[in-house]
C-alpha cells in the first residue's frame, strides 16, 4: 500500500528540484494554507514492528535520514518550515489534510517561532592529547602501573573539566541566540566522531546575528583549552519546530 512520507511543512508551497526517500519524486500537498512536502512510501514497511527493526539498522538510517534532510533543506531554502519527525508516514493524503488542518494553529506558531532565523549546532569534545609523566623508580612492571594509574586518574580529571568548560560555552552562546538546547551526544557512526563528547548544542539563531555568533564559538574554541569545538550548520530547525501532528511512525 502506497502512503506519503513527510519531510516538513510550510506556509507556501516550493519547487523543490531534489529527490524523497528511495529517490522518489516529491511533491507538495496543499491543507488549505499549510503545504506539505511529501514522498510516496511502501506503507508496510513503516509499521511499528518494521520501523523499530529498520531504526536499529546504522546503514539504512544513515541513508534515509540522508534522503530526508535533503528535503528538508531544500525546502526550507525557500522559506521558514516545520521540520517532520524522521519516518512521519500517513496512509493517504487525506490524513495528513486532516492533521495538518487540526493542529494548525501549532504549526503555525512554530513556522513563525522561526522565520528569518537558522539553527546552527556546536559540538565539544574533552581533550586528553596532553603528554602523562610517569612517577620515576621501580622496575619496567612497576613504572607501566604508576603510568597507567596516572593516565586513568588524569583523563577522570580532565573530563570532569571538560563538562564544567562545556557548560560555561552552552551559558555564553545562549546568550546569542534566540533559543538553545542540548542533545545527548549522537552515536559515533552517525556523527563520524571518535572524541568523547560533553556538549551537543542546537542553538536557533537569528540571521542577522551569524556573524556575532560565529565570532564567539571561534573566541570559546581559543579560551577554552580542555575542549575542541565544532560548529556545524546552518541546518533547518530541527531542534526548534516539532509540532505534535508530526511524529514519526505510521499515522492512522
Amino acid at each position: 500500500m502506497t502512503g506519503v512520507w513527510v519531510h516538513a511543512v510550510a506556509g507556501a508551497a516550493g519547487a523543490s528540484p531534489v529527490h524523497g526517500v528511495n529517490d522518489a519524486a516529491v511533491r507538495w500537498v496543499d491543507a488549505g494554507g499549510l503545504f506539505a512536502v511529501v514522498s510516496p512510501v511502501d506503507v508496510e514497511d513503516y509499521e511499528p514492528d518494521r520501523l523499530e527493526e529498520r531504526l536499529s539498522d546504522l546503514d539504512w538510517l544513515e541513508r534515509i535520514a540522508h534522503e530526508h534532510h535533503r528535503v528538508v533543506t531544500a525546502a526550507a531554502a525557500a522559506g521558514p518550515v516545520v521540520p517532520a519527525a524522521l519516518a512521519t508516514v500517513y496512509h493517504d493524503e487525506a490524513r495528513l489534510v486532516d492533521d495538518l488542518t487540526r493542529h494548525r494553529d501549532e504549526l503555525t506558531v512554530a513556522l513563525e517561532r522561526v522565520a528569518g532565523r537558522t539553527e546552527w549546532g556546536v559540538k565539544a569534545y574533552a581533550r586528553f592529547d596532553a603528554p602523562v609523566d610517569a612517577p620515576a623508580g621501580g622496575g619496567p612492571g612497576t613504572a607501566y602501573l604508576h603510568r597507567r594509574r596516572t593516565e586513568l586518574a588524569t583523563r577522570e580529571q580532565r573530563y570532569e573539566q571538560a563538562t564544567e568548560a562545556a557548560d560555561a560555552v552552552h551559558e555564553e552562546l545562549s546568550a546569542h541566540a534566540v533559543l538553545a538546547r542540548q542533545h545527548p551526544p549522537q552515536h559515533p557512526q552517525l556523527s563520524g566522531a571518535q572524541d568523547v563528547t560533553v556538549l551537543n548544542g542546537a542553538y536557533l539563531v537569528d540571521d542577522d546575528r551569524t556573524a556575532e555568533f560565529e565570532r564567539a564559538v571561534e573566541a570559546l574554541g581559543a579560551r577554552e583549552t580542555t575542549l575542541r569545538l565544532e560548529l556545524t550548520g546552518p541546518w533547518p530547525p530541527y531542534s526548534f519546530a516539532a509540532a505534535p501532528a508530526l511524529g514519526a511512525g505510521v499515522a492512522s
